[in-house]
């Protein structure tokens, strides 16, 4: 199968799950994994082709989510972001588009985290 720029990435997901994960990880991880490209991210951006990806799309990936546990939402982050690492090393994007993600839920230590990552200045006396 060509990796290309008409890529999409519900066809990509499938690719790196296959190619990078199957054997890397146990069966439980890559099952976690898949189910969470299936029933997350390829619904809201499979369709899309990788290089029109942009961090407001994952983003919305994430605050689709809004209400789930902050460890589920962590781990649909690190599926992103390592499935477009890997788009990014095969050279398809430029950049990954799920770098420096932020779940959206107020009032988590998460939350928390990324508003101190974006205005360190409040946060130094805290």
């Amino acid at each position: 199968m060509l990796i290309d720029e008409g890529t999409t990435v519900g066809v990509w997901a499938q690719k790196w799950l296959d190619v990078y994960c199957k054997n890397a990880m146990g069966e439980g991880c890559y099952q976690n994994y898949a189910g969470i490209v299936k029933n997350q991210i390829a619904p809201r951006i499979g369709a899309l082709k990788l290089k029109d990806v942009r961090p407001i799309h994952c983003q919305s990936v994430l605050n689709a989510e809004i209400g789930r546990s902050t460890s589920f939402l962590s781990k649909i982050r690190q599926v992103m972001f390592r499935m477009f690492k890997y788009a990014k090393r095969e050279g398809v994007i430029a950049t990954n588009p799920a770098d420096d993600l932020c779940p959206t839920v107020c009032g988590t230590p998460m939350a928390r985290i990324c508003r101190m990552r974006e205005y360190p200045s409040t946060w130094q006396n805290t």
